[in-house]
């Protein structure tokens, strides 16, 4: 004859086992927005660099012909302080832009950001464990906080293994606390 009993979940157990699913969930989608807010921030990195490239040299080149009319205007008017004043203006606007564009132009263009499905999951999986909004008292979630940063800027750049890295170290330090 068996002897096992089997027990039954008070409405206490039941209500925690129903928030601690809700709670996973919820953690889900949350790791779930961060990815989608990452992916759009590499995109708008890589769409930002694009226009640099492109708008920002016509920008250059029509700021470039604004000052040579306030120039113009200036050397026609000598005594007018207000067409010197635009003429200087107009030719530090020309200067900035020109040197921007430059810039613009030296820097490499990014590929499209197009992240793998393993990217993505390592992604999910430490936005899950580490979103500092999952924290409970303050000193941690600003070290969640600069630990989400780090993952943010590895994911942009699409570095699969400083993501696995720090998958690596978190997991270590949890293990470690555990043993203390």
């Amino acid at each position: 004859m068996s002897t096992n009993l089997i027990r039954k979940q008070t409405p206490e157990e039941r209500e925690l086992e129903k928030k601690k699913a809700e709670l996973a969930a919820l953690e889900a989608e949350l790791a779930e927005r961060e990815l989608e807010r990452a992916t759009l921030q590499a995109e708008l990195h890589t769409f930002e660099q694009r226009y640099l490239r492109i708008v920002g040299v016509r920008y250059a080149e029509l700021d470039e012909i604004k000052a040579q009319i306030a120039e113009a205007q200036s050397r026609l008017h000598p005594n007018n302080k207000a067409a010197q004043e635009d003429a200087k203006q107009a030719r530090h606007q020309a200067q900035e832009s020109a040197g921007a564009a430059a810039g613009a132009q030296a820097i490499e263009p990014s590929p499209k950001f197009q992240p793998s499905d393993d990217l993505k999951k390592l992604y999910r999986d430490l936005a899950r464990k580490m979103h500092p909004d999952l924290a409970a008292d303050p000193q941690e979630r600003e070290r969640r906080h600069q630990l989400m940063i780090e993952v943010n800027r590895a994911y942009e750049i699409g570095d699969e293994k400083r993501l696995q890295a720090i998958f690596r170290h978190r997991f270590r330090k949890r293990i470690g606390r555990a043993h203390a």
